[in-house]
Protein backbone atom coordinates (compact mmCIF):
# COMPACT_ATOMS: atom_id res chain seq x y z
CA UNK A 1 0.00 0.00 0.00
CA UNK A 2 2.61 2.48 1.12
CA UNK A 3 4.57 2.14 -2.29
CA UNK A 4 0.81 2.81 -4.41
CA UNK A 5 -0.10 5.52 -2.39
CA UNK A 6 3.40 6.96 -3.02
CA UNK A 7 2.87 6.69 -6.65
CA UNK A 8 -0.40 7.34 -7.13
CA UNK A 9 0.54 10.52 -5.08
CA UNK A 10 3.50 11.60 -6.96
CA UNK A 11 1.05 11.26 -10.03
CA UNK A 12 -1.58 13.65 -8.62
CA UNK A 13 1.26 16.16 -7.51
CA UNK A 14 2.58 15.95 -11.56
CA UNK A 15 -0.88 16.29 -12.74
CA UNK A 16 -1.84 19.36 -10.46
CA UNK A 17 1.81 21.37 -11.09
CA UNK A 18 0.97 20.77 -15.04
CA UNK A 19 -2.01 23.42 -14.82
CA UNK A 20 -0.70 25.62 -12.17
CA UNK A 21 1.59 26.24 -8.65
CA UNK A 22 0.66 24.02 -5.82
CA UNK A 23 1.08 25.03 -2.64
CA UNK A 24 2.13 22.30 -0.42
CA UNK A 25 -0.90 21.98 1.31
CA UNK A 26 -2.52 20.44 -1.78
CA UNK A 27 -0.34 17.67 -1.55
CA UNK A 28 -2.04 16.60 2.20
CA UNK A 29 -5.45 17.44 0.91
CA UNK A 30 -4.74 15.21 -2.50
CA UNK A 31 -4.26 12.33 0.22
CA UNK A 32 -7.17 12.55 2.22
CA UNK A 33 -9.23 12.70 -0.99
CA UNK A 34 -7.26 9.30 -1.87
CA UNK A 35 -6.51 7.54 1.28
CA UNK A 36 -9.57 9.43 3.60
CA UNK A 37 -8.49 6.90 6.26
CA UNK A 38 -4.72 7.20 6.44
CA UNK A 39 -3.71 8.39 9.81
CA UNK A 40 -2.30 11.80 10.20
CA UNK A 41 1.87 10.92 10.84
CA UNK A 42 2.08 8.64 7.41
CA UNK A 43 0.00 11.53 6.00
CA UNK A 44 3.03 13.85 6.84
CA UNK A 45 5.41 11.36 5.63
CA UNK A 46 4.27 11.01 2.43
CA UNK A 47 3.83 14.56 1.56
CA UNK A 48 7.55 14.77 2.27
CA UNK A 49 8.31 11.77 0.67
CA UNK A 50 6.57 12.96 -2.23
CA UNK A 51 8.21 16.31 -2.39
CA UNK A 52 11.80 15.39 -1.81
CA UNK A 53 11.50 12.67 -4.48
CA UNK A 54 10.29 15.52 -7.15
CA UNK A 55 12.65 18.23 -5.83
CA UNK A 56 15.50 15.24 -6.01
CA UNK A 57 14.21 14.72 -9.90
CA UNK A 58 14.42 18.34 -10.16
CA UNK A 59 10.63 18.27 -11.28
CA UNK A 60 9.44 20.88 -9.45
CA UNK A 61 11.31 23.80 -7.67
CA UNK A 62 10.17 25.16 -4.27
CA UNK A 63 9.21 29.29 -3.50
CA UNK A 64 7.17 31.43 -2.81
CA UNK A 65 4.56 33.95 -5.09
CA UNK A 66 4.19 37.61 -5.35
CA UNK A 67 2.03 39.59 -7.37
CA UNK A 68 -0.91 38.39 -5.43
CA UNK A 69 0.02 34.99 -6.69
CA UNK A 70 0.73 35.78 -10.22
CA UNK A 71 4.74 35.19 -10.00
CA UNK A 72 6.73 32.77 -8.93
CA UNK A 73 10.50 33.29 -7.05
CA UNK A 74 12.25 30.38 -6.42
CA UNK A 75 14.01 30.04 -2.95
CA UNK A 76 17.17 27.99 -4.42
CA UNK A 77 16.31 25.74 -1.33
CA UNK A 78 17.52 22.08 -1.80
CA UNK A 79 14.87 19.31 -1.52
CA UNK A 80 16.01 18.25 2.13
CA UNK A 81 15.92 21.92 3.10
CA UNK A 82 12.52 21.91 1.85
CA UNK A 83 11.51 18.83 3.83
CA UNK A 84 12.73 20.12 6.81
CA UNK A 85 11.15 23.40 6.12
CA UNK A 86 7.59 21.78 6.01
CA UNK A 87 8.60 19.58 8.87
CA UNK A 88 9.12 22.46 10.86
CA UNK A 89 6.55 24.62 9.96
CA UNK A 90 3.90 21.29 10.43
CA UNK A 91 5.45 21.06 14.39
CA UNK A 92 4.60 24.79 14.79
CA UNK A 93 1.14 24.49 13.27
CA UNK A 94 0.01 21.23 15.01
CA UNK A 95 -1.36 20.30 11.41
CA UNK A 96 -0.82 19.87 8.41
CA UNK A 97 -0.11 23.44 6.36
CA UNK A 98 -3.34 25.27 4.91
CA UNK A 99 -4.10 27.51 2.32
CA UNK A 100 -1.14 29.44 1.27
CA UNK A 101 1.01 28.44 3.60
CA UNK A 102 4.65 27.55 3.91
CA UNK A 103 6.08 27.22 0.49
CA UNK A 104 5.01 26.38 -3.21
CA UNK A 105 5.80 24.52 -5.89
CA UNK A 106 6.25 25.31 -9.52
CA UNK A 107 7.43 22.96 -12.29
CA UNK A 108 11.01 22.95 -13.33
CA UNK A 109 11.59 25.17 -16.81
Amino acid sequence: MQEEAFEEVRAATLSMLSDDFVGVWQIPWAIARLYPRMRENLVRTLTLQVVEDLMTARMMRAGRLIESGRRFVDMGLSANQVAELIAAEWDRLGRAPDVGEVIWFAPVD
